[in-house]
């Protein structure tokens, strides 16, 4: 039998492949950047377990989430969900081959901290966050004007 006529064929020129890469490379950004930062942080003698540290790796997150989202084209909410889910899972496989491997020796120490679930639940929220909170936005904002108007009907 011919291993090669079991493999599936990738088409390497197919929208959805050069999407998905998209999104690989925006969370291998976004990881990198907190990492290098984080290190920089940890290297000037602030606590990688503390406070502090983990506010300001969040909110690094969160900015660079966001600036990577600003640039991308808003699809629907199905292309929200899988960017963010695609970007969640290469920031989780990043975690432990360069901090758990690399770094920890396998100690699982990256695990027990808050800061990395927080990390996980930002680059999987926002993607979809940036998408619905228009509308929302924009459904309170008739709210209050209907609201309004119907104050003014009435004597």
């Amino acid at each position: 039998m011919d291993l090669k006529a079991k493999l599936p064929r990738i088409n390497i020129k197919s929208k959805f492949f050069r999407t998905m890469l998209g999104y690989k490379l925006d969370a291998l950004y976004i990881y990198l950047i907190v990492f290098v930062i984080a290190e920089i942080m940890i290297s000037g003698g602030l606590y990688e377990k503390g406070l502090i540290f983990g506010l300001v790796n969040a909110f690094l997150v969160l900015v660079l989430a966001l600036a990577w989202q600003y640039r991308r084209r808003l699809g629907s909410l199905k292309d929200q969900i899988i960017r963010g889910v695609v970007m969640m899972v290469v920031y989780a496989v990043l975690d432990f081959l360069l901090v758990n491997l690399l770094l920890e020796r396998f100690n699982n120490v990256i695990y027990s901290y808050w800061g990395t679930y927080a990390a996980y639940a930002i680059v999987l929220l926002v993607p979809i966050l940036y998408l619905l909170a228009p509308r929302y936005i924009k459904r309170i904002k008739e709210n209050k004007v209907s609201t309004k108007n119907l104050a003014l009907d009435k004597p």
